[in-house]
């Protein structure tokens, strides 16, 4: 054939031989997957990096709001005097002055603080007191205190000690309301000055603290950085305004100025953090407007090495892979069986390698996702819990209604109160129940001696009766009772509201305590109450409450989900001690001191949780918190990773296995039917085949035989040629196969292949070796065999069938040769054609409205240069009554007898006033007979093949 004559282009020049180098195929072969996996490790230590810095801005993010709770003027005395009262109380009285004296030198250095220790019998110890310059109110207080509810009197003591409490510590705190606040930590407010007040006390002795001031801000958050050293923050700008009143207090290395602009920036902004002057800059604000802030030094970069080490493992990879092409090229790289057990290996570890990677990117990813979703589950429980709070209250006031709507229950004040004992019963109990009369006299109480609204309960009760039971109404008989019923009955003091909403909780602040009332009235005269009161304490109903929700069991995804509350008044636990709850305190004063929700993971007693801390809304004082064990879904991603582990064992074995078996069954047959070929070109027609098996090879390797015997007779030849062109078409649904071929003289050079591969498709490969007579039919033989081997592939593609070709015709003792060559693959089940042109004349696609396209792009033959180049592929859907035609150049090239071929342009006239039809072998014939009344002579080998897609089987 001449192959300038099918593709127009100039010939190749002497600069396109083959050298030792390899083909750049080979290069790409080795480069690519490198660059890839290059790239997948640098994403993935991107990821790491970026983890990181996330950790980094996290942990940044917390120092700071820890800076912030020792810091706060609110919590700074409260969490301090609260660890002296536990300290206190478990301490044996023998040592108190030692709890003493340690906690004025450290812990309570800087406050103000009056300390007044008690023995057994309520007598001052002067070696446990500090700064004792209130001793009569101490030692009365501490007496009163210790008296039981009831027992304490109202003598001249006792109205002194009320008076002198009005005058130290302002109005709404009584003995009773200090009775309530045993253990607890009291915030007061005195001439616009913070007061705290604690005491706690049993019969070993007590205490009681005040504490009249505490340190300046910036002093107590040096105190906290002294604390904290081990932390490592350094060199640290810290410090605290208010931006209202324009105070600044910087340290560290910055000024008071820049960090002001930094603070305007990112208020503009709407942001809290953020990276300025190569620093990490955090900003809080807490319930009083006072802001805290922090600039860190960003940590050094302990990824850089890792990034660098890999990319020098990359490329000393790809210097060793290249290397060891060249070896393949120059013939110097082993046995074929090793060859194909070390590029199946290479074809397995690179993707092993990057499944790898992405799967632990995956992983991680899957693990963030997780993780979320946990703690965007965790947030919303936390909030239903605290939203329902309101509906709780509802319903205790639906209980409490039944009870006081009972037969009898204003009658029998002892029944009544068994009846109510749920809510009066206990060492702590949630309600006080109360009996009035019509004129509002106490008739019976619960707790005799409790209650900051006792003296308004009397005009309270005449406000109701007045309007919901006239009948009932009795007239005070004091003149001051009578001007207080015309003094509260005014809506702006607040009791009229509460006479106008009978059977329902009504929040009221009674003794500087919120809490909740419920009264109820009796129209009947026979009744012995007019009134009945019940007066719940807020805290101790949320505490009911709580407790209540902690004591069901909650989930996520069938995994057992712990809810925790934590009292912020009284800085305990609602619940029973559970493992690494004080790691958990300063989480929990960092959100409420925030005012904002905190989510993240925690270590605890050797297992990590995810964890949502919630500061509630309707519950007050109360933070709750929950957490979710990860190991519940680390064991599903460990699986996962095991799982992941094995399937990349298992690829590389499945690798080496079927590179030893290629090596063994494949590729052994072709190197010996390559070697016979050559035996042949050296006319040793003594040379025989090995016949390895009793598959396509095998059969190819006696057929091969056989054609060496007989090569004497050149029709012996001839017939070993025809028999290796197709005789029979396969029969695939919907369409129709054809294809013949026409030689010029004895032998000839066209190849027309065709097979059903094991997927269904059908390859076709239709080619033109240069040259004609023996070497060229044989060498037609050998790509016969080649496409064989190809076929056998597990998944054959052209991208891997040229390529074949191309390296065995290159790679050849013998003369030159090219191969023009066009494989078709056909898909059935998608209709689509793909095909690749290799130098050969470009088929003809005849649409079924006669429009005719050509298929394929100019490009080099194959064997043809010295270095390979991707030949043009494409791919193109065949529609029902569509057909192909591929053609070597014998036809378009024929002469007539006035020396005019016949051309493409006649072709395709031919092609598009003659439609197929159902039968691709009709329609070639009529081809063939239109070409042979101008050409009854050939001067080339002339092959057709057609495929058309049936219309009456759509």
């Amino acid at each position: 054939m001449a192959v300038a004559r099918s593709v127009e282009r100039p010939s190749p020049s002497p600069g396109d031989e083959t050298t030792p180098l390899g083909p750049w195929g080979r290069r790409v072969l080795v480069v690519l997957p490198f660059l890839l996996l290059g790239g997948l490790g640098e994403v993935f230590l991107t990821g790491q990096q970026g983890a990181r810095e996330d950790a980094f801005r996290q942990r940044a993010t917390e120092y700071l709001e820890r800076l912030a709770v020792r810091g706060d003027d609110d919590l700074y005395a409260p969490l301090r005097l609260r660890r002296l009262l536990r300290v206190w109380m478990r301490t044996p009285p023998a040592r108190r002055a030692r709890v003493r004296e340690r906690f004025v030198a450290g812990l309570g250095r800087g406050l103000t603080c009056e300390i007044y220790g008690f023995d057994e019998a309520g007598r001052l110890v002067p070696d446990q007191c500090h700064e004792a310059t209130n001793r009569w109110l101490a030692r009365t207080l501490y007496a009163a205190l210790r008296a039981s509810s009831g027992q304490d009197g109202e003598g001249p003591t006792r109205r002194r000690l009320e008076r002198a409490l009005i005058q130290t510590f302002g109005y709404g705190w009584t003995v009773n309301a200090y009775r309530r606040q045993r253990g607890l930590v009291t915030a007061l407010k005195r001439q616009a000055r913070d007061v705290w007040v604690a005491w706690d006390g049993d019969r070993r002795g007590g205490v009681v603290i005040i504490c009249r001031d505490i340190p300046p801000v910036a002093t107590r958050l040096v105190q906290a950085l002294q604390q904290d050293r081990e932390q490592g923050w350094t060199p640290l700008v810290w410090g605290s305004a208010q931006p209202a009143l324009g105070e600044w207090q910087v340290g560290g290395p910055a000024q008071g100025e820049t960090v002001r602009a930094i603070w305007h920036r990112f208020v503009e902004a709407g942001v809290e953090s953020g990276e300025v002057l190569d620093r990490f800059w955090v900003f809080r604000q807490n319930a009083r407007g006072r802001i805290f802030f922090a600039g860190f030094s960003r940590p050094t970069e302990e990824w850089g090495w890792l990034r660098w080490g890999w990319r020098l493992a990359m490329v000393l990879g790809m210097v060793g892979l290249l290397g060891a092409s060249r070896r393949w090229a120059e013939g110097r790289s082993g046995s074929i069986r090793s060859l194909s057990v070390g590029l199946f290996l290479y074809s397995a570890f690179i993707p092993v390698i990057g499944l790898g990677l992405g799967a632990l990117l995956l992983l991680q990813e899957r693990a963030e996702v997780r993780g979320q979703e946990v703690q965007r589950h965790q947030m919303e429980l936390l909030t239903d819990l605290d939203g329902r709070f309101p509906a709780y209250l509802k319903a205790v006031a639906e209980q409490v209604s039944r009870l006081s709507r009972a037969p009898g229950f204003a009658e029998d004040f002892a029944a009544a109160a068994r009846l109510a004992r749920p809510w009066l019963g206990g060492a702590n109990p949630v309600a006080r129940l109360e009996f009035r009369d019509g004129r509002g006299d106490l008739l019976w109480t619960s707790h005799p001696g409790q209650g900051g609204m006792r003296a308004l309960l009397p005009v309270l009760t005449r406000l109701i009766l007045g309007r919901w039971a006239p009948g009932r109404w009795q007239a005070p008989t004091a003149e001051a009772d009578r001007l207080a019923d015309r003094l509260f009955a005014s809506p702006d003091l607040g009791l009229d509201p509460l006479a106008n909403y009978p059977r329902s909780l009504l929040p009221v602040e009674t003794g500087g305590k919120p809490a909740f009332i419920f009264w109820d009235f009796y129209l009947d005269p026979a009744v012995r109450a007019a009134v009945a009161f019940f007066l719940f304490s807020r805290d101790r109903l949320v505490t009911r409450y709580v407790q209540h929700q902690l004591g069901q069991r909650w989930g996520f995804r069938d995994a057992p989900l712990r809810l925790h509350a934590y009292d912020l008044e009284r800085g305990a636990w609602l619940e029973q001690s559970f493992p690494g709850r004080q790691a958990l305190v300063p989480l929990v004063l960092q959100a409420s001191l925030m005012r904002r929700p905190k989510s993240g993971r925690i270590r605890l007693a050797g297992e990590e949780y995810h964890l949502a801390v919630l500061p509630a809304r309707n519950l007050t004082q109360i933070c709750l918190v929950a957490m979710f064990p990860s190991r519940t879904f680390q064991a599903e991603l460990q699986g996962v990773r095991w799982r992941i582990a094995a399937g990349g064992v298992v690829g590389l074995l499945v690798a080496l296995v079927l590179g030893n078996l290629i090596g063994r069954r494949l590729l052994e047959p072709v190197t010996h039917l390559s070697q016979g070929v050559e035996a042949l070109r050296r006319r040793d027609f003594s040379t025989q085949v090995p016949v390895l098996g009793h598959d396509e090879l095998g059969e190819l390797a006696r057929a091969f035989n056989a054609m060496a015997e007989d090569m004497r007779e050149l029709d012996v030849a001839r017939a070993v040629q025809a028999g290796l062109t197709p005789r029979e078409f396969p029969r695939v649904p919907g369409y129709d196969l054809h294809g013949f071929t026409v030689f010029a003289g004895d032998l000839g050079g066209d190849c027309l292949d065709i097979r059903v591969l094991a997927d269904g498709r059908v390859a076709v490969l239709i080619a033109d070796v240069s040259g004609h007579g023996v070497g060229s039919a044989l060498l037609m033989a050998f790509i016969k065999a080649q496409v064989c081997l190809w076929a056998r592939h597990p998944s054959p593609t052209l991208e891997g069938l040229f390529p074949l070709l191309d390296r065995a015709l290159r790679e050849g003792e013998r003369q030159r040769v090219f191969l023009a060559a066009f494989g078709v693959i056909l898909d059935p089940a998608r209709h689509a054609l793909t095909f690749m042109a290799g130098g050969h004349p470009f088929p003809c696609l005849r649409r079924r409205s006669g429009a005719v396209e050509s298929l394929g792009a100019p490009a080099y033959p194959l064997g043809s240069r010295r270095r390979p180049r991707p030949w043009p592929s494409g791919e193109i859907a065949v529609a029902p009554g569509d057909a192909l035609l591929a053609f070597t150049d014998g036809l378009v090239e024929g002469l007539d007898e006035a020396g005019r071929p016949f051309g493409y342009e006649a072709l395709t006239a031919w092609l598009a006033a003659h439609p197929p039809g159902g039968a691709a072998s009709r329609w070639l014939l009529r081809l063939m007979e239109h070409y042979r009344r101008e050409r009854p002579n050939a001067e080339d080998d002339i092959t057709l093949f057609g495929l058309v897609r049936r219309v009456e089987d759509v």
